[in-house]
């Protein structure tokens, strides 16, 4: 593995956004990575940085973040030709009272090649304190504060590079997000869409809710639908070179999943370690992550509380290699140059580019394998 940019192990007590050449840029909290031929983007949301303390107090007034905390509010980040750069400002830190609709941390991010457009899932509460659906304390502050208005759990369209006032293609305002509603533009209604992706003809995908789960779709005129047979514990989404769509469903956390391929309907059952005594007992939720490779995946797992991560290769038959070691690193050196003794820092997750290389998101950097097969 290589560096790529930002740092290897995070420092969330300290945590910084700023652009220049791709050694030294740095980056609050990290989610997603989007490749193009041409760049490539990251979702920041800030989401586990204790700077946050726009969000901290119950009240409205506490929506207008002061200079400190805006420096890790969320943003589209673009790496090209060796420099990293804010391709969007999601958050307008000077009237967000007159936006009448943002997305409040980017759950997933698409860039149309022919248009320019940027599309952003949004969602409205921390992936790693409420796994993506906000709680009923945090639900009744945005009550109270009429946060609903403007922090909508939706999908937005970007052709500018900031924030404005029409950019909710498609959900709700005003309305606490309590179910899935399928519909039109603002007809429609989202819990906490992530994982973005875009199949060949442009079809929109998301996940949708936090522990209860469902795949929708988005097309360009913002109609919302909601596939059958998907429910539950749909974990991630994956668009491979094709423009097919493929989706990661946990059976049980972090051991046994099902990988299904949304074209064809087909599936493969797989287990990452061998059956524990009650397999349907509680266990800690993890963070999943993964990409189609070839005929194959590669998918990456941790705690939700961070823990060390484990990459595994998953064959067409269903047969699990772990890639990553079991030793605890004591520099980033030892994962970098040998994964196969040492475990990773929590991976956010993974994508397969069409240059043959393998992008691992860390929280606060990017990895990179040249030439991955």
């Amino acid at each position: 593995f290589e560096l790529l940019t930002g740092t290897a192990m995070a420092d969330l007590n300290h945590c910084q956004s700023t652009d220049g050449p791709a050694s030294q840029a740095r980056f609050s909290y990290l989610e997603r990575i989007v490749v193009y031929k041409d760049a490539i983007y990251l979702t920041e949301t800030g989401g586990a940085c204790p700077e946050r303390r726009y969000f901290s107090t119950p009240v409205p007034a506490a929506m207008t973040p002061d200079q400190e905390a805006w420096q890790v509010a969320p943003k589209i980040r673009k790496l090209s030709k060796g420099r990293v750069e804010t391709a969007l400002s999601l958050y307008n830190p000077d009237s967000p009272a007159r936006q009448r609709a943002m997305a409040r941390y980017p759950g997933g991010f698409h860039r149309d090649e022919k248009s320019g457009a940027f599309y952003v899932a949004g969602y409205a509460a921390t992936r790693i304190i409420y796994n993506y659906g906000p709680n009923s304390e945090i639900s009744d502050w945005y009550d109270k504060a009429g946060a609903w208005n403007y922090f909508v759990p939706g999908i937005f369209k970007y052709e500018g590079n900031a924030a404005g006032e029409n950019n909710l293609l498609a959900g709700m305002p005003g309305k606490r997000p309590d179910s899935f509603v399928d519909g039109r533009g603002k007809m429609a209604q989202f819990q906490a869409p992530h994982d973005l992706e875009a199949d060949a003809s442009g079809l929109l995908y998301v996940i949708d809710g936090g522990d209860d789960t469902r795949i929708r779709t988005i097309s360009s005129n913002g109609e919302v639908k909601t596939l059958d047979g998907y429910r539950k514990n749909i974990r991630a989404l994956d668009a491979d070179r094709q423009g097919h769509i493929h989706a990661l469903e946990e059976i049980v956390s972090g051991s046994s999943y099902v990988w299904r391929r949304l074209s064809d309907g087909s599936k493969i059952d797989f287990r990452l370690r061998p059956n524990e005594v009650g397999e349907l007992s509680p266990r800690l939720r993890t963070v999943d992550a993964f990409t189609v490779v070839g005929d194959g995946i590669v998918l990456a797992t941790h705690t939700v509380t961070g823990g060390p991560s484990t990459l595994y290769r998953v064959s067409s038959q269903g047969v699990a290699t772990q890639l990553t070691g079991e030793q605890a690193p004591a520099t980033p050196q030892d994962f970098l140059e040998h994964p196969e003794k040492f475990r990773l820092p929590p991976v956010q997750h993974l994508k397969y580019g069409a240059d043959g290389n393998l992008y691992i998101v860390l929280e606060q950097g990017v990895l990179i394998a040249r030439d991955f097969r």
